[in-house]
């Protein structure tokens, strides 16, 4: 039973290196002692404040395009570098949509802004990334927003549209470079 115990103690010893890893020296005039120092930085990027849209436009404003803006929050490690990608269930040529109970699609021009202070948006393609964006400081989203999306519905698609409610999800999605 004793030998049993001795190996049973070596192999927990061998499956993980830090396990009783420190070593005290021994009392004498000199005594040296030893411990293992491990350090992991996390890295990451998170999406939050998320806000569902009921958008409405009437045919009588008409004369120009219906843009909606909506700012959310994006955190993430400082020095990261990240991209913002979307897409819907519904594409109409090559631009995001929505769809009506007749299937009928309504497509919309969706842009992106990291920094909404600067008012600079960037237009997104289904299925195609955005610029490369750093992040250069903290926010833990508690001291609020700081990037945006606009979507864009044209005059003609709205003015030209045979049904009149349409929904769908977008998906956003932000990732570590």
């Amino acid at each position: 039973m004793k030998r049993f115990s001795a190996i049973l103690t070596i192999v927990c010893g061998l499956t993980s290196v830090h396990i009783l890893a420190a070593d005290n020296g021994n009392l004498g005039e000199e005594s040296s002692g030893f411990v293992s120092i491990s350090l992991k930085i996390d890295q990451g990027v998170q999406i939050t404040n998320l806000e569902d849209w009921d958008l409405n436009v009437s045919r009588n404003e008409g004369g120009s395009d219906y843009q909606f803006v909506k700012d959310f929050c994006v955190q993430g490690t400082i020095g990261s570098r990240i991209s913002v990608s979307a897409h819907t269930s519904t594409i109409v040529g090559n631009r995001f949509a929505l769809s009506s109970t007749e299937n009928k699609g309504m497509p919309f021009v969706l842009e992106f802004n990291p920094r909404i202070a600067s008012g600079e948006f960037e237009e997104l393609a289904p299925n195609n990334g955005s610029s490369v964006y750093n992040i250069s400081s903290f926010n833990d989203c508690n001291a609020g927003n700081n990037s945006e999306i606009r979507i864009v519905f044209e005059e003609e698609d709205i003015m030209s549209a045979t049904s009149f409610e349409f929904a769908g999800d977008l998906f956003l999605t932000v990732e570590l470079l």
